[in-house]
């Protein structure tokens, strides 16, 4: 009977404190941001490339004056003349799924001298009348530059209706290792001009 009583009185110790628990939470939003597309993917050392960033509200309040601020470093940069801090208004609760993302777009430089690698990509949000400012990190594949041109040719006199065969020297000036090199040459009219 002892038991009971002290089972009983636990019981009721844990539904008073339950309440009380829930008495702390608030409504909040709970904002998600991913990348939804980038082109080209890998982006392409020395080229520009296109973000599209997905945000969703996952909590149960509004996140008023939205604002997402990219803060690209090496090898990113933000094209001139784009703004960096984006205002996406009010992201009201509840907005998840696909159907349901407010998109950024964004337009990045990537350094022309950047190796192959993975990068990140740092950006900011908040609201515009909060303290509170949330960083996040995103992934970006980066495909370095590749790039070979004709140093030297070891022929310099080439007989006029005999087939020569020449030899071509070629540099990689590129910041990417070449593999696999496959070098043609397409001339319809069958002429070499001299060179130098």
């Amino acid at each position: 009977m002892k038991i009971k009583k002290i089972i009983a009185l636990i019981l009721l110790a844990v539904a008073v404190c339950i309440p009380s628990s829930y008495a702390g939470a608030e409504d909040y939003s709970a904002i998600s941001i991913s990348l939804v597309n980038q082109d080209p993917d890998p982006a392409i050392a020395g080229n520009i490339m296109d973000l599209r960033l997905g945000v969703e509200n996952t909590g149960s309040t509004s996140a008023n004056n939205f604002m997402l601020e990219l803060e690209p470093k090496y090898p990113f940069a933000l094209v001139p003349g784009d703004d960096p801090a984006q205002n996406l208004g009010t992201i009201n609760a509840y907005q998840m799924g696909s159907q349901n993302l407010r998109i950024a777009k964004y337009r990045v430089n990537v350094d022309k001298n950047a190796f192959a690698g993975t990068y990140e990509l740092n950006l900011k949000y908040y609201e515009a009348d909060s303290n509170i400012v949330v960083y996040k990190k995103l992934a970006i594949a980066v495909r370095a530059k590749e790039s070979a041109e004709i140093i030297h040719i070891d022929q310099t006199l080439l007989v006029p209706g005999k087939q020569t065969r020449i030899k071509f020297t070629i540099n990689n000036v590129g910041n990417s290792p070449l593999s696999d090199l496959t070098f043609s040459w397409e001339n319809p009219d069958k002429i070499i001009l001299p060179v130098g």
